[in-house]
């Protein structure tokens, strides 16, 4: 389990002036995970691979009061604190980035002067990404002459494989051969 929290901000007592106010709270996490099981053995083999990923994120980009942190006395703007500036203000919260699984398992069994081979495998995945992006204005005064632009994006892919083979090889009076390949 993967836990994150990005955040910028710019509280509501904040005085801004100038060209630009430009806000980028960003989680571009990748994860890259292999899982895999190989088992061998004679008369039986049985090969087993889970792969289990988990990723919590918030990613926050908020000018003036963050609701998520306890008041501090007052949620009124302070007087006269604001932002004016001449060009935008830009507030952007992005969530980005890739969670690849792999889980892979092979089992093999070989019975020589014996009637039977058995052979299995099971391979599994299990991927969850909970995402919250989030570009807020609240509790402030902003004057913006190019301006005032909010995005918050998720853009997080899933990439999950999994698979496994089995030969089961039995040599005795008669020679038998099972072979078993899945994805």
């Amino acid at each position: 389990i993967q836990n994150s929290d990005t955040l910028v901000h710019l509280g509501n007592t904040a005085l801004v002036t100038g060209r630009d106010a430009r806000l980028y709270a960003g989680d571009l996490t990748t994860n890259i995970n292999w899982a895999g099981g190989i088992a061998g053995g004679e008369s039986l083999g049985v090969g087993f691979s889970l792969a289990i990923n988990e990723i919590n994120r918030k990613t926050r980009a908020i000018i003036g009061d963050d609701p998520d942190l306890p008041a501090s006395g007052s949620n009124a703007l302070a007087s006269g604190k604001s932002i004016d500036v001449s060009g935008v203000v830009d507030v952007l919260a992005k969530d980005d980035g890739d969670l690849w699984s792999f889980s892979l398992s092979g089992a093999a069994a070989v019975a020589l002067n014996k009637n039977f081979a058995v052979a299995g495998v099971a391979a599994g995945s299990f991927n969850r990404i909970q995402s919250e992006a989030r570009a807020l204005v609240d509790s402030s005064s902003v004057h913006a002459a190019g301006g005032l632009f909010l995005n918050a994006t998720d853009t997080t892919k899933i990439v999950a494989i999994t698979g496994g083979g089995a030969v089961a090889l039995s040599a005795g009076s008669g020679t038998q051969v099972g072979v078993a390949i899945g994805l």
